[in-house]
């Protein structure tokens, strides 16, 4: 596997992890899920325990083994999930600074 087929990899597997965890679009079918079992609760609402699954599905495609395909897809799903929690965390925080700023 070359750098950029790796990098393509990673990348993939954070996208299809991100929409999985935490679109809208897959809202309604997540909640039905939900709704069945707490076991499925945990394993979609968790983006290092998704990233897993999505990771071992796709090393059918980029013919790679899936037990390392699943554990790299699932560290850099977390990390990148992980960043983007953190700058929402950061621009909230700063949002929150410049509103009450404004009414004093």
């Amino acid at each position: 596997m070359s750098l950029v087929e790796l990098l393509v990899f990673l990348l993939t597997s954070a996208g299809l992890t991100a929409g999985v965890v935490g679109s809208s679009l897959l809202e309604p079918i997540r909640s039905a899920i939900f709704a069945r079992s707490n076991f499925l609760k945990e394993l979609l609402s968790c983006p290092m325990c998704t990233g897993l699954w999505v990771g071992a599905f796709l090393s059918v495609y980029f013919d790679v083994n899936f037990i390392v395909a699943g554990l790299m897809s699932s560290v850099f799903s977390w990390i990148v999930y992980s960043f983007v929690d953190m700058t929402n965390a950061i621009s909230f925080y700063y949002e929150a600074l410049v509103e009450e700023e404004e009414q004093e």
